[in-house]
């Protein structure tokens, strides 16, 4: 599960580090590079499922790459499975939490949806590519001074790009469309529950 601690500040620090550390390791056979079983399969699919908890819930730094080993599962082999451990012994390395500020108790309104998107082109085995996006809120004085402030995050994804892009500009290009429709539909959500109809 998700430990939710509540700071002296009244901010807000959400944590997997119990889950984490009960997460296990896969023993993975030596030699050259094979075709998984089908029981690998079934372990590469266990591996996956409990990092797709981590990811979506408190582990935005790891959905890019645990997004393309998910893509591969099909034509797996223990380097996939290799890679898995990997990600696993990644976490294990320190503790990784999410937290949702304070801003400062300003008004709703003083506070703005913003978001950060990026792609890789053909970075896939089938030669499809990958789009990241990432949205938050920040107190909007500061964005615009340009200073760096506590950021918090409201969401995040990292996907296969679903037209295929022949230039890195055009995988970018998707990602950014897929930022700005998600960031419409924040935009709505905040002013919302605030009690206004205004998606400014």
């Amino acid at each position: 599960g998700v430990r939710i601690s509540q700071r002296p500040d009244f901010s807000f620090t959400l944590d997997q580090n119990d889950y984490v550390r009960n997460m296990e390791l896969v023993d993975i056979p030596r030699g050259s590079e094979k075709p998984l079983t089908d029981s690998q399969v079934s372990l590469l699919r266990g591996i996956l499922g409990s990092l797709q908890w981590k990811a979506t819930q408190t582990g935005p730094q790891i959905s890019a790459v645990l997004n393309k080993l998910q893509s591969e599962v099909t034509c797996a082999t223990t380097v996939t499975l290799k890679e898995a451990n990997n990600l696993i012994k990644y976490l294990k390395l320190k503790d990784y939490s999410i937290q949702i500020h304070n801003h400062d108790y300003v008004l709703w309104t003083e506070v703005s949806c913003i978001t950060w998107c990026d792609a890789t082109q053909g970075d896939r085995k089938d030669g499809t590519s990958t789009g990241g996006q990432i949205y938050g809120f920040g107190r909007t004085e500061h964005i615009t001074q340009g200073k760096w402030i506590p950021i918090t995050l409201t969401g995040w994804s990292a996907a296969r790009l679903p037209r295929v892009a022949k230039s890195s500009l055009a995988a970018e290009i998707q990602s950014m469309s897929i930022a700005e429709d998600d960031m419409f539909h924040l935009r709505m959500m905040w002013s919302e529950i605030n009690g206004s109809s205004s998606t400014n």
